[in-house]
């Protein structure tokens, strides 16, 4: 049965080498999550949209950077952020109180909470 093979090979991959997790959000001390699209908000409901906390998911190769992070959200499906990269803030996942400033080159750590910020007044976090 092919598929039983494809799928025990992708489970394979992942657990030798597992993807690393960020959850895009625009405060690192709340976990608030980006603001949905005008046409989004109107499905969800602005208010209910708006109190989101860490509502996105997104899956990277492991090494990637927050210079890789910052490029997904600019183009689709996400649209998290706009204009050029300017700084990225990082904590651990369990500890709010640890911000530190990021580099653009720098791998993003399993378990870490990120914000980039650009000209746009844009943030994202990764967990």
């Amino acid at each position: 049965r092919a598929a039983g093979g494809v799928q025990a090979c992708l489970q394979m991959a992942f657990w030798l080498r597992p993807p690393v997790v960020v959850f895009p959000v625009c405060d690192l001390a709340t976990a608030r999550s980006y603001p949905l699209s005008e046409a989004a908000a109107r499905e969800v409901g602005r208010a209910e949209a708006d109190r989101e906390r860490a509502r996105d998911v997104v899956l990277l190769r492991p090494g990637s950077t927050v210079g890789d992070l910052f490029d997904l959200l600019l183009h689709a499906p996400y649209h998290l952020v706009g204009g050029e990269y300017v700084r990225a803030e990082g904590r651990p996942l369990g500890d709010p109180r640890a911000v530190r400033q990021l580099r653009k080159e720098e791998a993003l750590a399993l378990g870490a909470v990120v914000a980039c910020t650009a000209p746009a007044a844009l943030a994202l976090g990764s967990a």
